[in-house]
């Protein structure tokens, strides 16, 4: 099987688990320490589960502002990260998180849980990014592994994303399996 059959196969398991996942999206306050000012949470029927934004303990980079728009004084009455943390820690415990960029999100939670003095639940996700461009196959020489691609109809709202991301897992499951195709080597041979 190549490489862009094993992506739209995976897909397709995806949406044949809907019950097991949930994907998550978050937006923060910079790339540097990046503490969850966004949180958007759905299933994999399209419901919100969590669309939520959060006062942060620490200033929102202009870099930050300039992607998702959100400041410290437009955020000044939005509740803290610790009023959903009880919550998160049951959805996390109870399915797998589909997350694009699921590292940058990761360490999103490990920072904001861990500078709020709370341990972080153990995160059983897989990254949506990384399937999707294996499903493009534009190969990156400098790095080895296929060329990260933009999420598209990311709108970098938490909840926009989340819905962009689940457009991507069934855009690519809806893809015909390519037929006739020896395994693929390595793109740069």
């Amino acid at each position: 099987m190549n490489d862009r059959n094993e992506a739209i196969n995976w897909a397709k398991s995806i949406l044949d688990s809907p019950n097991d996942y949930y994907i998550l999206d978050t937006e923060t306050t910079g790339l540097s320490g990046p503490e969850i000012i966004e949180l958007g949470i759905i299933d994999l029927d399209g419901n919100e589960i969590i669309n939520q934004r959060f006062c942060p303990k620490t200033k929102v980079t202009e870099g930050a502002t300039n992607i998702h728009g959100m400041t410290n004084i437009s955020l000044q009455d939005e509740p803290l990260f610790d009023s959903v943390i009880d919550c998160l820690n049951e959805l996390i415990f109870d399915r797998k998180l589909l997350v694009y960029n699921l590292p940058f999100d990761r360490e999103a939670l490990f920072f904001t849980f861990g500078d709020r003095g709370y341990d972080v639940p153990p995160i059983a996700g897989e990254c949506v990014m990384q399937w999707y461009s294996q499903f493009c196959g534009e190969w990156n020489t400098y790095r080895s592994s296929y060329r990260w691609q933009k999420l598209p109809g990311g709108d970098h709202s938490a909840i926009g994303d989340c819905k962009a991301t689940l457009q991507v897992i069934k855009g690519m499951a809806a893809s015909p399996l390519a037929m006739g195709l020896m395994p693929m080597e390595s793109p740069a041979a």
